[in-house]
């Protein structure tokens, strides 16, 4: 994820925080610990490449009090199937697989904060999916910022719209 992140922000400087402990899943308060660490540190985006399938007040409330100080979260979301968080709460920038986009593209999957954009792996790496796709959008992200220092999270918003390749849902 990383590697993608800087593949479109080579100048990003990362801060990985730690919300999973030797292959077990995360828990919603590491999830939101990271959350406020990241924000503690001054972060603009925050990648949330990983999704939990319970809603919990501890990541909910951390995630309404980033987006309260203008930060954006970038979280994967399957394309199909039940709701994962954090990617289902309405401040969060839902990011799924799509087929349709190549390396470059993107797509505006609703008119609500929900993209799409390619779950390739880098090269070397396996698999593929919406944690890979979200990735790709953070680095859009963090681009975007570096060259719109004074822009805020519904002017990327915009952007992202305007520049999407695909509107509405891949169809199989």
């Amino acid at each position: 994820i990383a590697r993608l992140i800087l593949a479109r922000a080579p100048a990003s400087r990362l801060l990985p925080a730690q919300v999973f402990a030797a292959g077990q899943p995360a828990s919603a308060l590491a999830v939101a610990a990271g959350i406020d660490w990241c924000v503690e540190r001054g972060a603009r985006i925050i990648n949330l490449s990983l999704g939990l399938l319970e809603d919990r007040a501890a990541l909910r409330e951390s995630c309404r009090a980033a987006a309260a100080r203008g930060v954006l979260l970038v979280a994967s979301r399957a394309a199909r199937g039940k709701p994962t968080y954090p990617a289902a709460y309405p401040e969060v920038l839902a990011v799924s697989g799509d087929a349709r986009c190549a390396e470059d593209e993107y797509s505006s999957i609703s008119d609500e904060n929900f993209f799409g954009a390619s779950p390739q792996p880098p090269a070397g790496y396996p698999g593929g999916g919406a944690s890979y796709a979200a990735g790709r959008i953070s680095g859009l992200a963090a681009a975007f910022f570096a060259d719109n220092p004074a822009a805020d999270v519904p002017c990327f918003l915009r952007h992202l719209h305007t520049i999407a390749c695909y509107h509405g849902r891949e169809q199989r």
